[in-house]
């Protein structure tokens, strides 16, 4: 498995802006990707990074290449909620776990709303 961490920076005030597409278009984008096992979204006021883990590297390659995902990124630099700040790594997943949890009800494990 491979895990994919983009990070970027982002304009404080817009932060609530980066929520709403990451919800509305960028998840699921992701979710429709060949290959994708795991999408996670997070932030703080100022940086945000959304790490996916996939089945592997051709999986990630075929998602960057892919309209649907460049028209996604197109549409998050026009909000103009990001900062000049953004890289992107690439990991191979040595190990994890994560306790299974259901957001149907719309709340994370947390109890926040998603």
């Amino acid at each position: 498995m491979i895990c994919r961490k983009w990070t970027t920076g982002l304009v404080p005030e817009r932060a609530d802006v980066f929520d709403a597409y990451a919800k509305k278009v960028s998840l699921p984008m992701f979710k429709s990707q060949q290959g994708l096992l795991s999408c996670f979204v997070a932030r703080t006021q100022d940086k945000a990074t959304v790490t996916t883990i996939w089945e592997n590297k051709e999986n990630i390659l075929a998602m960057e290449r892919s309209a649907e995902y460049q028209k996604t990124v197109s549409g998050l630099f026009a909000l103009s909620c990001l900062d000049d700040q953004q890289s992107v790594e690439i990991f191979d997943l040595r190990e994890a776990y994560i306790r299974q949890f259901d957001t149907q009800d719309g709340l994370l494990p947390s109890g926040r709303p998603e």
